[in-house]
C-alpha cells in the first residue's frame, strides 16, 4: 500500500521541461533559457568542429554531438510524437 502511494506521488511531481513538442512534425523546440542555452551551445560547438577538424573526425564528432543533443532533449522534454498541429 505504501509503495503505491509513493509511486503516485512520484508520478504527480511537477516536471520543468526545457523543451516542448513542435506544433508540426516530430521533435522539440526550446522552451526555457536552459533549452536555448543547450541549442546555442550545440550550434557553436558544431561551427567549431567544422572549422577546426579534419573531415573524418568532423563527421564522427557531429554524429556524437547530435546524439548527445537528442538525449538531453528527450530527458528534459516530453516524449516525442508526431503532431499535425
Amino acid at each position: 500500500m505504501v509503495i503505491k502511494t509513493k509511486q503516485k506521488f512520484r508520478d504527480c511531481k511537477m516536471v520543468k521541461y526545457w523543451f516542448k513538442l513542435k506544433k508540426y512534425g516530430w521533435g522539440w523546440v526550446p522552451l526555457t533559457w536552459e533549452g536555448w542555452a543547450v541549442l546555442l551551445g550545440f550550434i557553436f560547438w558544431t561551427y567549431y568542429i567544422v572549422k577546426n577538424y579534419t573531415q573524418e573526425l568532423m563527421y564522427l564528432l557531429l554524429i556524437f554531438s547530435a546524439i548527445i543533443l537528442y538525449c538531453i532533449a528527450s530527458i528534459k522534454g516530453p516524449k516525442p510524437k508526431w503532431s499535425w498541429g
